[in-house]
């Protein structure tokens, strides 16, 4: 797997488009005419996961690997946040505009994607991990919190490039 520097993630996480909703990559945000939408964290993710991959069929495997990469979950667990997505994205029973399920297989977001910057999403065109590490700030009004700031994020940012074996340039 290719190795993305903290510039080049920045670079991918864009904002797509996709009938009336914004999803913003970086932001973990879902925007319909301009206001936040609530998702949970893997909500959001399976969202992420078949726009990123529009058009194809998405085996119920395949997300539910990449979405609970580190628990062993049921089907379930993919249903509900498929049935979350249909409703926050106005699909009534019958309505396939977005989500698409093909039985036996999986799922496909049916929808053309548009990145705002730009031409449509190529398909697999993004990478499927990225990282950024960014300093922390004392937003508290204890003195003794510093301590995280000046010495705990520099600490934290190293081990974190040396375990991951990334390339991070200076900003």
């Amino acid at each position: 797997m290719r190795q993305y520097s903290f510039v080049e993630a920045l670079k991918v996480l864009r904002m797509f488009q996709f009938d009336e909703f914004q999803l913003n990559a970086g932001a973990r945000v879902l925007l319909r005419a301009g206001q936040a939408l609530s998702l949970t964290p893997r909500v959001f993710d399976t969202l992420f996961y078949l726009v990123k991959h529009h058009g194809r069929v998405i085996a119920k495997d395949e997300l539910m690997r990449e979405i609970w990469r580190d628990a062993v979950v049921e089907e379930n667990n993919l249903n509900q946040n498929i049935s979350t997505l249909r409703r926050l994205l106005g699909e009534t029973r019958g309505d396939n505009r977005f989500m698409v399920t093909v039985p036996g297989h999986g799922y496909r977001f049916a929808a053309d994607v548009r990145v705002l910057s730009g031409g449509p999403v190529q398909p697999g065109s993004l990478p499927e991990k990225t990282i950024a590490v960014l300093p922390f700030a004392n937003m508290s009004a204890d003195p003794e919190n510093d301590y995280f700031c000046e010495e705990g994020w520099p600490k934290m940012e190293a081990a974190t490039i040396k375990a991951l074996s990334l390339d991070v340039p200076r900003l």
